[in-house]
C-alpha cells in the first residue's frame, strides 16, 4: 500500500534545508536508514540552489550538541525534534523519513519494505510533502532523487512532484520512474547503491565522478560536513567519493571479511611424511627356550602419498584479513614388520603387513585475501601445522605371549605452511576454493626407538629419515556467514 500526501506550503524565503534523521521501524532497517541520510545530503549539495544542514551544524540545543540531541530523541518524536533542530538552526525546510514494513493484509504475501519521506516546513510548522515509496537497493537512488525534487520545487514555490498512478481493480499502484530519464544524473553523482558489491566483478558498477583533493572537498563544503551525517571522517568521504562506487556498494567493499566468519570443506591429494612404518625384533635365547633376551623396536614416519581430507574455519579480522584453524587428515602407505630370531641363528619374518594410516592435521594461521568481493580472487595463508600418525599395533596383529613386543608412540611432527591459491564466488555466500598447501616440519618425533636386552641381534633395522617437507594440492566448497 503507498501512502501520499500534499499539503500546502509558502515559498521559500530562504532556500537552507535540514536534512534530520530518518528511523527504522525494525532494527533490520537501521542500516539502510543509517544510510538515507547521508545520501540525500550529499545529493542535495551536489544539485546546489539550496544551503543544506545537517544536525552537527547546530553546535548546541537543549543543553548538548545538535548531533547527540538528534541521536537520543526518541523514536516516537523524531518529528518534534527535527522541528526543535531546524528552528535552532534557522532551516526553512528539513527532510526526514521512515522505513518499515510495507502493511500486507494476505496472510501468504511476504511483505515488502517501504521508506516515507518527509518535507517540513519549519515556518508553517507542517508537513509541506510527504511520499510513500517501496524500498529496493536497486530504487535507492530513485529515492534520494524525489526528495530533491520536491525540496527544489517548494524552494522555488512550485508544487511538488507526485509519482502517477492508475486505478487497478482492487488497488492503486505507484507508477515507477523511468531510471534512465529521470536519474541519469543522480546516478552520475552518487554512483550505483543498489548492489553491494557481493561477487560482481571489480570492474563494474563504478561511475565516472569528478576527483576531489582534500582541500577542493573543504572549500566546497564550507562550515558544513557531510561526512559527519554520513558517520565518515573526511578522509573517508574522499575516499569514497574518489572510488567512484555507489555508498553502499564502497561500505561493503571497506568492511571487506571483517567479522565474517568463513568455512570450508576441502579434499585433494599430496605427499610427504604422511607414510608410517612399524618394524619389530626380539631374540629368543634357544629353540627350546621361549626366555626372549632382546627387543628391537621402531616406529618413524616416512615418505608417503595419498588423499586429503578437511575443514577449515575462518574468522575476518580486518577487510582482508582471516585467522583460521584447521582439521583434517592425510592418508598414507604403513607398512608393519616384524622378525623373530635365535641366537646365532638368521631372522625368520613372522609379520609382513601393508596398508594405510591417517595422518591427523591441525593448522593454526591466517589468511589474506586482497579482494574479498571480487568473483575471482587470489589468496595466501600461512601458520604452524601439527601432523599426528597412528600407533603400530593398530595396523596389524603382533605375535601373542610371552612375546612382548614394544609399542613405541606414535610419531608426532611439528611446523610451519604456506599455501597459495584461489577462490571463485558463485554467490554472495557460496564459492569454491583451489589451494596448494606446503609443510616444513622443524621439530617432534619423526622416530621412536626401543631397544632392550642383551644386545644380540646382529642386525638391527634401521628406520628411513623422515622427510622435512610435504605438500598437497586442494579443492572445495566455501561458505560466509556474517560479515
Amino acid at each position: 500500500m503507498h501512502i501520499l500526501l500534499l499539503l500546502p506550503a509558502a515559498a521559500l524565503a530562504q532556500d537552507t534545508v535540514l536534512v534530520s534523521r530518518f528511523e527504522a521501524a525494525k532494527p533490520e532497517f537501521t542500516m539502510v536508514a543509517h544510510q538515507l541520510p547521508g545520501l540525500v545530503d550529499a545529493r542535495l549539495r551536489r544539485a546546489g540552489g539550496v544551503e543544506v544542514l545537517g544536525a552537527s551544524d547546530v553546535s548546541f540545543i537543549k543543553g548538548q550538541p545538535g548531533k547527540d540531541y538528534l541521536a537520543a530523541c526518541p523514536t516516537d518524536q523524531v518529528l518534534g525534534c527535527t522541528f526543535d533542530l531546524a528552528e535552532v538552526a534557522q532551516a526553512t525546510w528539513a527532510v526526514t523519513g521512515i522505513v518499515r514494513y510495507e502493511p500486507i493484509f494476505d496472510e501468504e504475501i511476504q511483505p515488502g519494505v517501504e521508506v516515507e519521506l518527509t518535507v517540513l516546513d519549519i515556518g508553517e510548522q507542517e508537513e509541506a510533502w510527504s511520499l510513500v515509496l517501496p524500498y529496493d537497493q536497486a530504487d535507492e537512488a530513485a529515492l534520494v532523487d524525489w526528495v530533491v525534487r520536491a525540496v527544489t520545487a517548494l524552494a522555488a514555490g512550485d508544487d511538488p512532484p507526485m509519482p502517477e498512478y492508475e486505478e487497478d481493480e482492487e488497488f492503486f499502484d505507484d507508477e515507477p520512474l523511468d531510471p534512465e530519464q529521470d536519474l541519469s544524473g543522480l546516478e552520475q553523482e552518487l554512483g550505483e547503491v543498489g548492489h553491494p558489491g557481493g561477487v560482481e566483478d571489480l570492474a563494474e558498477g563504478r561511475q565516472d565522478r569528478e576527483p576531489m583533493t582534500l582541500e577542493q572537498l573543504m572549500a566546497d563544503q564550507g562550515e558544513a560536513e557531510p561526512w559527519s551525517e554520513m558517520d565518515l571522517t573526511a578522509q573517508q568521504y574522499l575516499r569514497w567519493w574518489n572510488s567512484g562506487w555507489g555508498y553502499r556498494t564502497w561500505q561493503q567493499k571497506r568492511q571487506g571479511r571483517k567479522g565474517m566468519i568463513t568455512v570450508r570443506g576441502l579434499g585433494g591429494g599430496g605427499a610427504g611424511p604422511r607414510g608410517g612404518g612399524y618394524n619389530g625384533q626380539y631374540v629368543f635365547e634357544s629353540h627350546l627356550s621361549r626366555d626372549v633376551v632382546e627387543y628391537y623396536a621402531w616406529q618413524a614416519a616416512i615418505q608417503g602419498g595419498g588423499l586429503s581430507l578437511a575443514l577449515n574455519l575462518g574468522y575476518g579480522v580486518t577487510p582482508i584479513v582471516d585467522v583460521e584453524l584447521g582439521i583434517g587428515s592425510h592418508w598414507g602407505p604403513f607398512q608393519t614388520h616384524v622378525a623373530k630370531e635365535y641366537a646365532s641363528y638368521p631372522p625368520e619374518t613372522v609379520v609382513h603387513e601393508e596398508g594405510l594410516q591417517g595422518v591427523l592435521e591441525v593448522t593454526a594461521g591466517a589468511r589474506v585475501t586482497p579482494m574479498p568481493f571480487a568473483k575471482l580472487r587470489p589468496t595466501l595463508g600461512g601458520g604452524l601445522v601439527l601432523w599426528h600418525g597412528t600407533k603400530g599395533d593398530t595396523h596389524a596383529e603382533l605375535p601373542p605371549p610371552p612375546v612382548e613386543l614394544p609399542i613405541p608412540a606414535a610419531n608426532t611432527l611439528v611446523g610451519v605452511y604456506l599455501l597459495a591459491g584461489g577462490e571463485l564466488a558463485l554467490t554472495d555466500t557460496v564459492g569454491v576454493v583451489l589451494q596448494a598447501p606446503i609443510q616444513a616440519f622443524f621439530s617432534g618425533t619423526s622416530a621412536n626407538v626401543y631397544d632392550e636386552g642383551s644386545d644380540v641381534i646382529d642386525t638391527k633395522i634401521q628406520p628411513a629419515e623422515t622427510p622435512s617437507f610435504g605438500w598437497a594440492i586442494e579443492a572445495g566448497i566455501q561458505l560466509h556467514f556474517g560479515g
